[in-house]
């Protein structure tokens, strides 16, 4: 990975260094709904946090089964649109489906649930496969196997009162309807036994070892002057899948209200978040300082951002979301009209052009220049300033957890380089997620700071692994790559180099790799292994090795494995071993930079708060409720009568200089 490069003295520089202001991994908790920032937070929810075993797994089983709490069953979504293997494409990632979609086919809910129960704690898990007609989840405790299916929502209860194995099931037909009395929900969209019946005609299962995905995390960083307000119902942006494009789940879409809904056994659809970053930008306000990447040849002035010389000058941004960049759709046979998942508004008096990177500053695409500012789309008319221009972005930024944005000027010294700046982008999230109120005191707690107890920025590394053109810059030394091979791609072991992003250093990272099992020999051969070196590619340290086991009768897994470094790196090296191939990889970096890496995500200047909102109907009349919070820490939400939930919102507010 090439490193984001632009020449010029970091800004922060010009106003004392960073001091107050930006909110690393903001996060609203409610005592009525789960942490879902990763499984081992979840797991400390009071309801069931002092539960094991069968209650722990019947309990999160309710919970993501009710009709207002939990997900429901709706069609395949896919991330990585080029790839052309659905088991690759197909989104995985427990956390990812929880927060971002709330939505599942039988493999995704699979997925779901045995990468929520293996991060919970519980032994072993696996995709119980019936042949093309279902996927469920099988977890291990107490010595067996439990079949725990959320997508059809049911499980089957032994002679003992003990959750069944996907063989039990099978084996003993008469076990079906005394479950059917004890359990609820019980296949509500197939029928409930006839469900189970349909079920069993497509077994004995077959069984997949680490089928599910991992790396996504909600952390994500508010500047100042930025704020997020999350929606629990839609507001109309969405993303449109190529699953979508015919049938039933086009038909489903396409009714009013447009987007994913569920067929009737859950209350939500999908939600929004909308960010807005408006920066005061001058000499009296810190927030420029602090909401830019790098510059050059730029300064700050009372009126605003100017050029400090003759020339060029170039100012850049890095946006990172916790959820997908979504829009508003127009004609659902294509993505040519879509708008609005992102607006950029801005004011300058020096010719400017602006570029935008999706792949860390690898590649630039201009977003604008003489005459691309499209006045018919609806978000750019919005808020409208003599001398603003406005420029949709969605063409470039839309399907995507994040970009940068660059900023070229040129002109004389002290010309206007960039007197305001708005960017809107919309996002959609999974309702289930959000902080919760209800009826009475509710008490609820911000938190800041990643999982470490850092202020980190995620970076996310995921190229098409079937482009080697998007790959190649990662890779390093030698290697053996065909893209036409169908499940290992690379042969042999391949060495990924990852750079953090100029001014910035590596503090922990994900890895991820699909990769292949021959499972028609016995014993299953397994060894795959990830190394990593750090700084230089030498010496390499074992941080995963894979154990797969006898009973796997699929060929693909995924390997995968959090590493915090012993030190902060501008630069690490994972080296992948497969034992037969190695098929695609995505890397999730979290970075560092100069004085933003202290612990518990304090903020530096307490004299500038967070403001935490909360919007919700009390007999259909409006309510606000809005905290200003100095430090992450409790605070109360009274709700007189049942609220029906609106929306939170978290924001930081500009800094002065001081």
């Amino acid at each position: 990975m090439r490193r984001v490069v632009w020449a010029g003295v970091a800004v922060v520089a010009m106003c004392g260094g960073l001091a107050g202001g930006a909110v690393f991994s903001p996060w609203v908790l409610s005592e009525h709904t789960p942490d879902f920032r990763d499984p081992v937070r979840f797991r400390q929810f009071a309801a069931w946090k002092d539960l094991k075993d069968q209650d722990l797994a019947i309990a999160v089983w309710k919970y993501l089964t009710d009709p207002v709490t939990g997900t429901y069953h709706f069609t395949d979504m896919y991330e990585l649109t080029k790839e052309p293997h659905w088991e690759v494409k197909l989104v995985q990632d427990p956390m990812r489906i929880l927060n971002v979609y709330g939505f599942a086919v039988c493999n995704m809910h699979t997925s779901l649930t045995c990468g929520l129960f293996k991060g919970m704690g519980f032994e072993q898990v696996r995709l119980a496969g019936w042949e093309q007609y279902h996927a469920t989840p099988e977890i291990f405790w107490g010595g067996g196997w439990h079949y725990l299916d959320i997508d059809e929502r049911a499980y089957i209860l032994d002679d003992k009162g003990n959750l069944a194995s996907c063989e039990g099931l099978y084996k003993h037909p008469e076990w079906w309807e005394p479950s059917g009395k004890k359990v609820s929900p019980f296949y509500p969209q197939n029928g409930g036994i006839k469900g189970v019946q349909e079920m069993a005609k497509h077994g004995p299962p077959y069984y997949a070892y680490n089928w599910y995905d991992g790396g996504y995390t909600p952390d994500f960083v508010l500047r100042p002057g930025e704020r997020v307000e999350r929606f629990f119902q839609p507001q109309g942006y969405w993303r449109f899948a190529e699953s979508y494009k015919g049938g039933a789940s086009r038909r489903i879409v396409g009714r009013d209200p447009r987007g994913p809904k569920s067929g009737g056994y859950s209350e939500n659809s999908y939600g929004n978040a909308r960010f807005d970053y408006e920066p005061q930008i001058g000499s009296a306000w810190q927030d420029y300082a602090q909401g830019v990447w790098s510059d050059a040849n730029v300064k700050l002035a009372a009126n605003g951002l100017v050029l400090a010389g003759d020339g060029e000058g170039s100012s850049t941004f890095y946006f990172q979301f916790p959820y997908i960049v979504v829009p508003q759709n127009g004609d659902l046979a294509t993505s040519d009209d879509d708008w609005d998942a992102c607006v950029l508004r801005f004011k300058t008096g020096v010719k400017t052009a602006v570029k935008v990177s999706t792949d860390n500053g690898l590649t630039w695409t201009q977003a604008a220049g003489k005459g691309d500012v499209d006045e018919t789309i609806p978000g750019s008319r919005r808020d409208r300033q003599e001398g603003v221009q406005a420029i949709d972005l969605t063409k470039h930024v839309a399907g995507k957890y994040a970009f940068w944005l660059r900023f070229e000027f040129e002109g004389r010294a002290g010309g206007a380089a960039l007197e305001s700046l708005k960017v809107t982008t919309w996002t959609q999230l999974a309702p289930l997620s959000l902080p919760r109120l209800r009826a009475g005191v509710n008490h609820m707690e911000f938190q800041t700071a990643d999982k470490y107890g850092l202020n980190t920025w995620t970076v996310p590394v995921t190229p098409e692994c079937s482009d080697i053109a998007e790959l190649k810059p990662y890779l390093y030394g030698k290697y053996d790559y065909d893209a036409e091979r169908r499940r290992d791609r690379f042969h042999g072991p391949t060495t990924f180099k990852l750079e953090a992003p100029q001014g910035s250093r590596i503090e922990w990272l994900h890895i991820s790799a699909g990769l292949w099992s021959r499972y028609d020999t016995k014993p299953v051969k397994s060894g795959d292994r990830f190394l990593v070196a750090v700084d230089e590619p030498e010496p390499f340290r074992e941080v995963w090795q894979a154990e797969v086991p006898d009973w796997i009768d699929h060929w693909y897994f995924r390997g995968q494995k959090e590493v915090k470094l012993d030190r902060p790196a501008e630069t690490v090296y994972v080296r992948i071993e497969p034992t037969y191939g190695l098929l695609n990889v995505a890397f999730h970096l979290h970075v560092s930079r100069a004085n933003q890496a202290g612990e518990g995500g304090a903020r530096s200047d307490a004299s500038q708060p967070v403001v935490v909102t909360h919007k919700f109907k009390v007999n259909v009349s409006e309510k606000t409720a809005a905290s200003e919070l100095p430090k992450p820490g409790p605070y109360t939400v009274t709700c007189d009568g049942e609220p029906e939930n609106v929306s939170v919102t978290v924001a930081a507010p500009s800094v002065k200089s001081r």
